[in-house]
């Protein structure tokens, strides 16, 4: 620095560009502290035992000032159900823990840039315990830590499902059948319906029953109909619906049930009178009813 004229100061060339240099540097660093915008892309349902499946945590920063992501601390974690289940601090290899160790692919990478190489996951298996919430937090030493989260369901579809009538003995007299659904190995929760698509009314006495258990974090479940068999010859088609609301999951099938059908048979017994010299006065003729109670072949006739 140069004293001029009147006690005015000049400056060199090379102050002027330190200065210059010193302010840019103090700028970018105001810009690299703002938060990053963080956007998560993970897919809503997935299938049981489906093929491997990408988590994504997309940033973006306002500015980055001229350090490496090494030097500027740049960390990537993911949380699943608020535990750390994935962390990237650039410069180091990713690490995963609790329960997606094994589970994921630590070789995949999203893109070739430094600072986006390891942002996210490839999970190998999804399977059913994978359900919930999943978190993805990004900061570095001058900028603040934004995270973004959303819900990932993995279903499992029933291992069998079952519409059936079980067959009853033709000695019952009560009348009642029921008709039966049930699936099995079902995640989430599922729920069931039974119905008739035959109007009914009060004379025939339906009671509707629904029963669902959990067996080692499946659910089975039943459902079933009971009514008053109608003892006219007209099927009555039975439909089940099994659903599960958070995959948008639903199956159907239906069953069209034949009722007992009720005959009546009039026998009559007529005796003809023996001659004089055995008995002297006719015997009396009678009438009696049989009912016969029989099933039809096609009773139990399932359309799927």
């Amino acid at each position: 620095m140069d004293s001029g004229p009147e006690g005015v100061f000049v400056l060199s060339l090379q102050a002027v560009k330190l200065l210059w240099e010193s302010q840019s540097f103090l700028v970018q660093g105001c810009l690299s502290q703002s938060k990053p915008t963080v956007t998560i892309s993970v897919p809503s349902i997935v299938k049981n035992g489906s093929e491997p499946i990408v988590l994504d945590c997309v940033y973006e920063f306002d500015k980055w000032n001229p350090l490496s992501p090494e030097e500027e601390g740049l960390v990537v974690k993911w949380y699943f159900k608020e535990s750390l289940v994935y962390q990237w601090i650039a410069g180091s290899p990713p690490q995963a823990a609790g329960l997606f160790t094994n589970r994921l692919n630590p070789d995949f990478t999203i893109s070739n840039e430094p600072a986006q190489k390891f942002r996210a996951i490839q999970i190998a298996t999804p399977t059913s315990e994978l359900s919930g919430d999943y978190s993805c937090f990004v900061g570095s030493f001058n900028a603040e830590t934004t995270s973004a989260k959303k819900k990932m369901t993995v279903y499992v579809p029933e291992t069998q499902m079952l519409l059936y009538a079980p067959r009853r003995s033709t000695t019952e007299i009560d009348r009642k059948f029921e008709v039966r659904c049930e699936a099995q190995g079902v995640y989430p929760e599922p729920n069931m319906t039974i119905s008739s698509r035959e109007s009914l009314d009060a004379n025939d006495d339906v009671s509707v029953h629904i029963e669902t258990t959990n067996v080692d974090g499946l659910y089975n479940i039943q459902a079933w109909i009971e009514m008053v068999d109608r003892g006219d010859s007209n099927p009555i088609t039975f439909d089940c619906f099994l659903r599960i609301p958070d995959a948008n999951y639903t199956v159907h099938k239906s069953i069209i049930y034949y009722p007992i059908l009720t005959t009546t048979t009039t026998t009559t017994t007529t005796t003809t009178p023996p001659p004089p010299s055995y008995r002297t006065s006719p015997r009396t003729a009678s009438n009696r009813t049989v009912r016969t109670h029989y099933l039809d072949p096609d009773l139990f006739r399932a359309n799927f």
